[in-house]
């Protein structure tokens, strides 16, 4: 709603409502709608009514549901692709520690340490490879929005 007589939604309004009606009027309705979307708490009794009627979840949840496992990557991969780095390293160092944890205790045996070198070496290299992959990806195409 934000944007005043050069926003979108302004823009909106003109276009679809007769022009007999004042530019005055178009911006004080853009403007109403605006403090409405900004305090949603100063009016509850019409973000509850509009919430009914559009019935927002119930719509949300049976898009989503439509996706393909693709899509709805594709959707949630922005929120999560700032953490990304740090997600990947906090589950290479706490791997690594359960591994050195395991190894110190001696479960798995006399050839539990070389086995756990490996294991670590296997799964450094292909996160590396992984991550590689993902950002040569992400280079390569171009945004959806």
């Amino acid at each position: 709603a934000s944007g005043g007589d050069d926003g979108d939604l302004y823009k909106f309004l003109r276009k679809h409502l007769p022009y007999p009606i004042p530019s005055q009027i178009l911006s004080a309705a853009v403007a109403g709608i605006d403090e409405i979307a900004q305090n949603p708490y100063k009016y509850p009794e019409l973000h509850s009514y509009v919430n009914e009627r559009l019935d927002i979840r119930a719509t949300l949840a049976r898009r989503l549901k439509k996706l393909s496992p693709t899509e709805f990557e594709d959707l949630l991969h922005p929120v999560f692709q700032e953490d990304e780095i740090t997600l990947i390293a906090t589950g290479g160092v706490l791997g690594f520690a359960a591994g050195g944890l395991q190894t110190k205790l001696g479960w798995g045996g006399p050839s539990a340490v070389p086995r756990a070198i490996g294991t670590i070496v296997f799964t450094l290299v292909s996160s590396m490879a992984f991550y590689l992959h993902q950002k040569y990806e992400a280079e390569q195409d171009p945004p959806l929005a």
